[in-house]
């Protein structure tokens, strides 16, 4: 609707004005403190436009969108003791034309680290999100869906050389539509690792999982994705304080389905296959630093009768500061996926096994204002090449925005 549109343009434009006509004593005293708590609220304003809205992959329409994100953060610490920090933050989106698209995301995170002068530590981590934004690279409609990610971590620095520690992870994913019940499901992940520093700043570790995979609001039978599997890595991490930080590992899972027959009647066969991750975060210069991730993973599908697929990931981002208070940042990903099952393809016939290839590209400009006050703009390409056409799509997105930040 064109009207509800031009509300919110002048909502952006009265945000903006209000921002930059406040004095500056009003806005000088940062975030708020009570004892050793700080308060961080924050709020930000975006317009853009999307030349194909729907991710088809052919005759594709585009609009203009206006995003309103206000957040608020609460963070207390003791230095070298114990970080708690709780986050909220919500973007609410709004279409021009096609306000199918509308939609809010609700993003909850809270992390809390506690370390006891025995050597014990205690890590939990969390976040949770409410949205209708894409739940994996395989969706192009928006589906209402809760997501939530946690992990508890509990350790003993044994001595200066070992370290042991043992870990769950839970992820939670549940469609708001009845219709989706069958995707519905919780991965439970556990285990003890082992780490080894065998120079000042890296150490090797080891590591044992076991998992289960829970598609609760189904009945036992085909329709069920349920499934179980042990995995190990190894690798290398390391930290250089001001410098680089990463950690690299590489294994092997073996994934074993609960079921024999998928809804087809194709037989499910076990699947065993080597895994990886790393990430890696250098700082080369006070202005320059580099961000990579790469990863290979089993993935739960929503694809007709597959049970997952296998992606090969990998994203690359450099950010850099080109004049005082104007940083670029430029981040590049791309992603092949395999699926187990063939399908067929709709626009040829042909029964074929699913490949995609995904690339995604982002350039940001941001120039900060003030310490609380940041202005910038975004372009942001994201393209899927798969052997079954239907699935393509070529999508392209910019945007300024303006946010301030206490």
């Amino acid at each position: 609707m064109k009207k509800k549109m031009e509300y919110l343009w002048i909502l952006l434009g009265c945000a903006v004005l209000i921002i930059c006509w406040l004095p500056q004593q009003a806005l000088a005293f940062g975030n708020i403190k009570l004892g050793l708590l700080e308060i961080h609220p924050e709020f930000s304003v975006t317009g853009g436009i999307d030349d194909n809205v729907f991710l088809e992959h052919k005759d594709e329409k585009n609009d203009k969108f206006g995003i309103v994100s206000p957040g608020i953060s609460f963070v207390m610490e003791k230095e070298e003791r114990y970080y708690l920090g709780i986050g909220y933050l919500v973007d609410i989106i709004r279409f021009e034309d096609y306000d199918s698209q509308d939609y809010e995301d609700h993003k909850l995170s809270g992390v809390f680290n506690i370390d006891f002068p025995s050597g014990l530590f205690i890590n939990l981590d969390n976040f949770y999100n409410d949205t209708s934004d894409y739940a994996t690279s395989e969706l192009t409609d928006r589906i209402e869906h809760k997501q939530n990610n946690g992990a508890v971590i509990v350790g003993l620095e044994l001595n200066d050389n070992f370290k042991l520690q043992a870990e769950y992870i839970s992820d939670y994913l549940e469609y708001d539509r009845s219709k989706y019940d069958y995707l519905n499901y919780v991965k439970h992940t556990f285990g003890p690792a082992v780490y080894w520093k065998f120079s000042p700043k890296t150490s090797a570790l080891v590591e044992y999982h076991y998992g289960v995979v829970d598609y609760f609001d189904v009945d036992d039978g085909p329709i069920d994705k349920s499934s179980t599997f042990h995995e190990v890595m190894g690798g290398v991490t390391w930290k250089i304080t001001g410098k680089s930080t990463g950690t690299l590992k590489g294994g092997y899972q073996w994934r074993n389905y609960d079921e024999e027959y998928t809804t087809s009647g194709a037989k499910r066969d076990d699947k065993n296959t080597w895994v990886a991750s790393g990430e890696i975060d250098t700082k080369f210069t006070p202005k320059t630093s580099v961000y990579l991730l790469i990863s290979r993973s089993i993935v739960e599908s929503t694809f007709t009768n597959n049970d997952y697929y296998v992606e090969n990931y990998g994203f690359f981002r450099i950010t850099q500061e080109l004049l005082y208070k104007l940083n670029l940042s430029l981040g590049m990903g791309y992603a092949q996926n395999s699926y187990r099952f063939r399908t067929i393809d709709y626009e040829t016939g042909k029964k074929i096994r699913r490949k995609d290839k995904i690339f995604d590209a982002k350039v940001n400009l941001e120039y900060k204002i003030q310490e609380w006050l940041i202005a910038g703009g975004e372009y942001n390409h994201q393209a899927r090449d798969s052997n079954s056409t239907i699935h393509d799509y070529d999508d392209n997105k910019a945007s300024l925005y303006l946010k301030v930040m206490f």
